[in-house]
């Protein structure tokens, strides 16, 4: 449902411009990242291929969920390695708030739940305390469980399959 409640906040944007907008933010994030795991050159190249990629140009310019999925999961990274750097309660509680976001894109999203927790762990100086991950388990929680509980009550499942079957 993210991409729709995107889509409808940036109404004021012609609808196709906003997967393009979504794959600008990207690039910019994966310059973040690149930067802050290695070197201001080595960010630039990672966004220099990024920017020059065939697959995100051709879904960049399509109104697919998936641009939505590539941004969310990429500021996931970069909330959860901004929480890991600040060692601050609240810095986890808006990891996780966009690692929901990321689910709520696509349910494909939980396949980074592993590297963010990898990444937390390597980056965090303090250490993960219960508060911490409590912060990021908290709201991450709340809007999958919303997602998901709204499904099941009026779907009948707790995840819609991409073959479905017309007898349920």
């Amino acid at each position: 449902p993210a991409f729709v409640y995107t889509a409808r906040m940036l109404s004021f944007l012609p609808l196709p411009l906003v997967p393009v907008l979504m794959n600008l933010v990207t690039i910019a994030v994966v310059f973040f990242l690149g930067r802050r795991l290695y070197d201001e050159e080595r960010g630039l190249w990672a966004a220099l291929l990024l920017a020059v990629c065939p697959v995100t140009w051709f879904i960049s310019q399509k109104i697919w969920i998936d641009n939505m999925l590539v941004m969310m999961v990429t500021v996931s990274m970069a909330a959860i390695m901004h929480a890991a750097e600040r060692g601050r309660v609240s810095a986890y509680a808006l990891a996780g708030a966009t690692f929901g976001l990321a689910f709520l894109s696509k349910v494909a999203a939980i396949l980074i739940f592993l590297p963010l927790v990898v990444l937390a762990f390597q980056r965090d100086e303090r250490g993960l305390s219960v508060a911490k991950v409590a912060a990021f388990a908290i709201p991450a929680a709340v809007m999958v469980g919303w997602w998901e509980l709204t499904l099941k009550a009026y779907n009948g499942v707790w995840s819609p399959s991409a073959f479905p079957n017309p007898s349920v």
